[in-house]
């Protein structure tokens, strides 16, 4: 069985008991301990955890011990449960890792066994094989190999609004798609947080629709989502606005590092906007193809830069690179190498305009 997503566990999880082996990865931190406590709550009876449940973490047993402890037999339950967290299975040999797959396979009726990573990163890219792929296929052949990355926009305002609505010790909330989106974008795609500021947004709508001024209002901004401001700003002629923000950027103690990889994706956003202008590809094409979780922050991206040459977009990226390259090669203070690349977008964004 290939790899499946959150619809593929919600869908197993109707019936647990048919898989004995479980891979639990992905980006996703909130939706992966989520799903790992409906499996422990399907299959370890509640106050019996001691007795049928065992726990490994990293590498802190050999997994002769783990595959060992799989042959202990429950008390009073169908099955043993053994979780092991973020086991290094992609340091395995060759030799080493058939034995794992014939110990997957030989799994006893009376076990299961959950592995889960939210400390190592298992990365799966079938344009790039690595060490994690043979080790995901085992568990694919043997039981389920499950990818929970971030959900989109939408789902996650679906998430959001179901959970209001079936928790009475929560204020309900209304959000529609878009103003979700932007949500999403300025707060990030980790669910927890999202959980809060939507309940902060609840809170302060009491009971009315939730609305754009009320995210810039009430809701705490990812640092990625100040650095948009940046470009945004940048793209919009307002040199003063992209250096404000950018000096509280570094003021929090922002990493130059991160403020440049993030100018540099916005910058990669405008490139395709423009490109996308200049063919007869909608946004929708070009946020499929290069995996966008949906197409708001494009669509803010074409608004600003409709103006903007596709040539001062390529001229911009020479400025980047440039500081992207000194930041990490050179004493020069923070604020100084910021201050220059920031004035000099600012120029060719004027300059075309």
């Amino acid at each position: 069985m290939p790899i499946i997503d959150e619809s593929g566990m919600r869908a197993a999880l109707k019936q647990p008991q048919k898989t004995k082996v479980w891979l639990l990865f992905g980006e996703d931190g909130f939706l992966k301990q989520h799903y790992c406590d409906r499996l422990l709550s399907a299959f370890v009876p509640e106050g019996m955890e001691v007795f049928n449940l065992k726990i490994f973490q990293d590498d802190d047993a050999p997994l002769e011990d783990i595959f060992a402890d799989a042959d202990t037999l429950p008390m009073m339950a169908e099955r043993r449960t053994v979780l092991v967290r973020n086991y290094p299975l992609n340091a395995l040999g060759a030799n080493q890792l058939k034995e794992f797959e014939k110990r997957l396979a030989g799994i006893p009726d009376t076990a299961v066994m959950i592995f889960y990573y939210n400390t190592l990163d298992v990365t799966v890219d079938p344009k790039k094989p690595g060490k994690w792929d043979p080790v995901v296929a085992a568990f694919a052949k043997y039981g389920l190999a499950v990818r929970l990355d971030h959900r989109t926009a939408r789902q996650i305002a679906a998430a959001l609004i179901k959970s209001a609505k079936n928790n009475p010790r929560r204020i309900r909330g209304e959000i529609d798609a878009e103003t979700a989106e932007y949500l999403v974008e300025r707060v990030g795609t980790d669910f927890l947080l999202l959980q809060n500021e939507f309940d902060k947004l609840c809170a302060f709508a009491d009971g009315a629709p939730i609305t754009r001024e009320m995210i810039d209002l009430v809701c705490v901004e990812s640092v990625e989502a100040n650095i948009f401001d940046v470009s945004e700003a940048i793209f919009s002629g307002d040199t003063d606005k992209a250096l404000a923000i950018g000096m509280e950027l570094l003021h929090r103690k922002t990493p130059i590092q991160l403020i440049m990889g993030t100018l540099i994706r916005a910058y990669a956003d405008a490139y395709r906007c423009k490109t996308a202008a200049m063919t007869r590809h909608s946004i929708n094409d070009f946020a499929e193809a290069f995996g966008y979780r949906s197409t708001y922050a494009l669509s803010r991206v074409t608004e600003k830069t409709r103006r903007l040459p596709l040539t001062a977009i390529v001229r911009s990226f020479d400025v980047l690179q440039k500081t992207d390259l000194e930041s990490k090669s050179t004493n020069t203070a923070s604020d100084v190498l910021l201050t220059q690349t920031l004035v000099s977008l600012a120029a060719i964004a004027k300059e075309t305009q």
